[in-house]
């Protein structure tokens, strides 16, 4: 996306360059909100069936079969992607974008060493934690409008996510209701989601390195 948005990076000032990370970050999100929605959808309907423990659908595929065959039709497995659009579009920009800003400013990037390893590792776990902590009240807001999916509308509590963020925030606050499980999320995220990131940045690097040294042998390119 990156180069999508500006052909020749190299080129490109430092402040330019972090407004385009995060921009193609927005954008990685925009794309995987579309196409993975659906699962989210399907996955909130049947937490809230468990939940009421009445059972309307036999599994992911049959709560979106069943649902696009509805009155809503296709884009009725899309109920619910506003709320979605802060915690998704939202994260991806938080998270890729910081990382690459941070990494860009990190002196051992380039290090295949136990320096540039811990740095970049550092700049996933830090981007992890900055990208979380801001969008997660609405990843909150998120949740609890997807439990309500399968209610009809007049038994609804919330009218929508600033309403439910309203609610939520003066009713059961900030740390008990909005940031509700940060700490437990961090941990995972930690430790898993900064590992995926961290990695598939090495991969990269392995790469174009790769690629380099090859395009520098003559015997190789023969």
């Amino acid at each position: 996306f990156k180069r999508l948005l500006v052909p020749c990076l190299p080129e490109t000032g430092a402040s330019q360059l972090a407004a385009v990370n995060f921009a193609a970050g927005a954008m990685a999100g925009a794309v995987a909100l579309m196409l993975f929605h659906p699962i989210d959808y399907a996955r909130g309907c049947l937490a809230s069936q468990a939940r009421s423990k009445q059972k309307f659908f036999g599994g992911v595929l049959d709560c979106l079969r069943k649902t696009s065959a509805g009155p809503g039709g296709f884009f009725a497995i899309y109920q619910g992607v506003g709320a979605c659009v802060v915690p998704r579009i939202g994260f991806r920009c938080l998270l890729l974008g910081s990382f690459d800003t941070i990494s860009g400013m990190n002196p051992r990037k380039h290090d295949m060493g136990i320096a540039g390893l811990g740095s970049t590792l550092a700049a996933a776990q830090l981007a992890m934690v900055l990208a979380i902590t801001a969008t997660y009240p609405w990843e909150t807001v998120r949740s609890r409008l997807h439990e309500e999916l399968t209610k009809p509308p007049q038994e609804r509590r919330y009218r929508g996510s600033v309403d439910c963020f309203r609610k939520v925030a003066a009713e059961e606050g900030l740390a008990a209701g909005l940031y509700r499980g940060l700490v437990v999320n961090l941990a995972f995220s930690l430790t898993g989601g900064a590992l995926v990131l961290f990695f598939y940045d090495r991969a990269k690097m392995y790469l174009r390195l790769r690629a380099s040294r090859r395009n520098e042998c003559p015997a190789c390119q023969g």
